[in-house]
């Protein structure tokens, strides 16, 4: 476990601060500092790299026993690197170059920048990365390099981008590994272009859906691209040391509604970034941007799921209350930062990075973010992570080992339904309803939500985990619209063998180039034997629905697709329209379809039915979780079960009051006997009677609670 704070991004905090911050920092029981590398400090003019400050925070480092994560910043331009590269610049979606401008949170540095597509901008990048890699190579108190960070490259572009000419044949040599020949790319696109010199990138979304699919998919794998490259220009520079990066936040909410100008994913994939690196993360401000404790769970699963079975990290946890310009914001108590740290580690993390140590000095972020902050919790908070650091170090060895049991229960995410998504928006009087933006990634978050309030742990499955279905009983596929060919056989096969799949409306309805398949003309949908009969407006029914003994009322979203009742086929819902929910048998697995968007007026209001209609799939399909707790809501009470080699561990965090919660346990999933809470010295008895155990935990108001069980002191 690595427990870190970003601490310098020049030129903040001043040198005079250093030593007795570093101390304090060290006395709190962090391990390590972060320090940003930008190419505009560091290459002042051309050639000219000034290393002194990071040299005299390195050796500052170095004698407190910290050690140093770099993140190197080669998208924060120097000021020279247009007037040197005539013609850089990047060219937005009206033709116009881009006019870059100092960040708003960094004070010294350009943003986007010129180019990186570039070939001589590409060049000069890389030669600062191989710098200043090259130069702190084999200090000792290196740690790793964080070689991106937030996959920025279009900040303050005010403008979509980039269509200089070499980003245009980029994306054209990357259609053209993806269709083999102009031909190919006619059939699947039905056009008749003559030349490849023709095919360029959607300018826009609401065009046409292909050119606008094809831009967003366009920019997601440039972003792969482009992290292929920085990790291996460091690698090449310092093979020794790991190499890491993080994202902004994880792909799932990667929707396109937090930046102007910025299409869903522009920033990658997630799972395909994560193959590239040593260990991946993100970052999260929760008590900022997503103050739900369903929501931080939920991210902290999309970013475990992408990295696989490499490290990953919160690579920025909020430090203290946030900045965003002139306005108050919620300030951070020492225990509810503690359950972050925690529900973290439950669910997998090996490193938490905070951001940052002291409050932030430039532009809109100014007086927020510190951890030693002055949003009146400062003493609490370095209590709380001292607290944290000492369980850290006292059980090293178990942490580290830890890793969540597998759940059986799996959300589907399929990237292109973002891109359709993004394509498909009027955000202007043609559009009947101003509220349907962000319905792709607002439907896999919403079922990631219930599930996290249910209590059921689960995995966001990727179409790169098609070869793994095996391990999951139920899957819930939101927002179908687009389906990946990578996945959809394999889908096919698993429900075939006994999986459940529910999906909702218009599943497989357009193909990977936005082009629409009438009913009968969806290869997946008609393989699943489902049979939609065409949309229904809205007319403000839910859908009354009986699912084997649970019964209740789905809110509607977008619209309504009846299905006719095939062979193997009955409705849970239904009304003059036809049948609105429908299960289906298919070989000795099952198919629930629900026709219409039921995730995104989940999103917007919780309510009870839709938890417990999520709750019946997930039982019916046998996926009941090992472990149930009395105190049942998931925004209250969150749980995650691993091992740490052959030792169980339970994690709790409590958002709540005290209160004792009795956990019901499978039998055979832990030793009965004494156990032990490392967070608070408890010895527990874990009672076995007729074949149950059952474990009750008196948990602290506003706690956190580590179960060891089988070894109780």
């Amino acid at each position: 476990m690595i427990l870190s704070t970003q601490y310098y991004r020049p030129p903040f905090p001043q040198q005079h601060r250093w030593d007795e911050d570093l101390r304090t920092i060290r006395a709190t029981g962090f391990d390590a500092i972060y320090v940003t590398a930008t190419w505009s400090w560091v290459e002042p003019a051309p050639g000219e790299y000034v290393f002194d400050d990071y040299e005299r925070l390195f050796a500052a480092a170095e004698r407190e026993g910290l050690r140093v994560i770099v993140n190197l910043w080669s998208e924060i331009q120097p000021t020279w690197v247009e007037r040197e590269i005539p013609g850089s610049a990047m060219i937005d979606h009206t033709g116009k170059p881009v006019v870059s401008s100092h960040m708003t949170y960094t004070q010294f540095g350009l943003t986007p920048g010129s180019c990186t597509d570039h070939p001589e901008v590409r060049k000069r990048a890389g030669d600062f990365l191989s710098a200043f890699v090259s130069h702190f190579a084999g200090a000792p108190a290196l740690h790793v390099w964080d070689c991106w960070n937030e996959m920025r490259f279009m900040s303050q572009a005010d403008g979509h981008v980039c269509f200089c000419e070499h980003t245009q044949r980029g994306f054209q040599s990357w259609l053209q590994d993806r269709y083999p020949t102009l031909d190919a790319l006619n059939a699947a696109w039905q056009r008749r272009y003559r030349s490849w010199e023709d095919v360029l990138p959607g300018r826009l979304p609401t065009r046409t859906y292909t050119d606008a699919m094809a831009q967003a998919a366009w920019l997601m794998h440039r972003t792969l691209r482009d992290l292929r490259w920085r990790s291996e220009t460091v690698r090449a520079a310092d093979p020794s040391v790991p190499v890491i990066a993080h994202a902004a936040f994880p792909a799932t909410s990667n929707t396109g509604e937090f930046f102007d100008w910025e299409p869903p994913l522009a920033r990658g994939d997630d799972w395909e970034l994560a193959e590239v690196v040593d260990a991946f993360g993100s970052s999260h401000f929760p008590a900022w941007l997503h103050p739900s404790p369903a929501d931080f769970g939920a991210r902290l699963e999309a970013s475990r799921c992408a990295t696989g079975d490499k490290p990953y990290w919160i690579s920025e946890l909020q430090g203290g209350a946030a900045a965003s310009g002139m306005q108050g914001q919620v300030p951070v108590h020492g225990d509810r930062q503690a359950r972050w740290v925690w529900n973290g580690v439950a669910r997998g993390v090996k490193g938490i990075n905070f951001w940052c140590w002291r409050d932030e000095t430039f532009g809109r972020e100014s007086a927020g973010y510190g951890i030693v902050g002055e949003d009146g919790h400062r003493e609490e908070r370095l209590a709380a992570l001292a607290r944290c650091a000492e369980l850290f170090r006292a059980h090293e060895p178990l942490l580290d080992a830890y890793k969540p049991a597998q759940p059986e229960v799996g959300v589907v995410f399929v990237p292109g339904t973002y891109h359709l998504d993004w394509a498909s928006y009027l955000p202007w009087a043609l559009s009947s309803d101003d509220d349907v933006q962000f319905q792709a990634g607002h439907s896999v978050q919403a079922y990631m939500w219930a599930l996290e309030r249910t209590q059921v742990p689960y995995d966001v499955v990727h179409p790169s985990d098609a070869d793994a279905l095996d391990r999951y009983r139920v899957l819930f596929m939101p927002w179908p619209l687009v389906t990946d060919p990578a996945l959809t056989p394999r889908l096919l096969d698993w429900v075939r063998a006994g999986g459940t799949l529910l999906t909702e409306a218009e599943l497989d309805a357009f193909d990977d180039a936005g082009l629409y398949r009438y009913p009968g003309e969806r290869p997946f949908a008609q393989a699943l034997g489902l049979e939609p009969i065409g949309r229904r407006p809205l007319d403000g029914r839910t859908l009354a629905f009986e699912l084997d003994d649970v019964r209740g009322e789905l809110r509607a979203g977008t619209w309504v697709e009846p299905q006719r009742l095939g062979a193997d086929a009955t409705a849970l819902a239904s009304d003059e329209r036809g049948a609105s929910i429908v299960r289906r048998r298919l070989g000795a697995g099952t198919v629930v379809a629900v026709g219409t968007y039921a995730g995104t007026p989940y999103y917007k209001q919780r309510y009870a039915d839709f938890e417990r209609f999520v709750e019946a799939v997930v039982h019916g399909a046998g996926a009941t979780p090992a472990i149930r707790c009395d105190a049942s809501d998931g925004e209250v009470v969150q749980w995650r079960f691993g091992r740490s080699g052959e030792t169980p561990l339970l994690f709790v965090i409590n958002e709540g009051e005290a209160v004792d919660a009795r956990f019901t346990l499978a039998a055979g999933l832990v030793p009965a006997g004494a156990c032990e809470d490392l967070a608070s010295g408890r010895t527990l008895d874990v009672v076995a009677e007729n074949g149950v155990s059952s474990l009750t935990v008196p948990l602290d108001a506003g706690g956190y609670h580590v179960v060891r069980f089988g070894a109780a002191s």
